[in-house]
């Protein structure tokens, strides 16, 4: 596949592993990144961003842990 169920995963269980307000920063490829910012998102992580290489394509996404998760 391309990748993206693993990102998914790591979304899943990152609350395991991050303390509360802890970053997560996931790179990933440019056409994975709205798929994963929405994944973030329902996940209830806050402050999610994406952020651009120097080419201008997106190649990180972050997002802060929720207190509660």
């Amino acid at each position: 596949g391309d990748g993206t169920a693993l990102l998914r995963r790591i979304v899943r269980e990152a609350c395991q592993h991050l303390e509360p307000a802890g970053l997560l920063a996931l790179e990933l490829a440019p056409a994975q990144a709205s798929d994963v910012t929405q994944c973030l998102v329902s996940a209830g992580f806050s402050e999610v961003a994406q952020h651009r290489d120097l080419s201008g394509r997106v190649r990180v996404v972050s997002a802060i842990r929720p207190l509660g998760g």
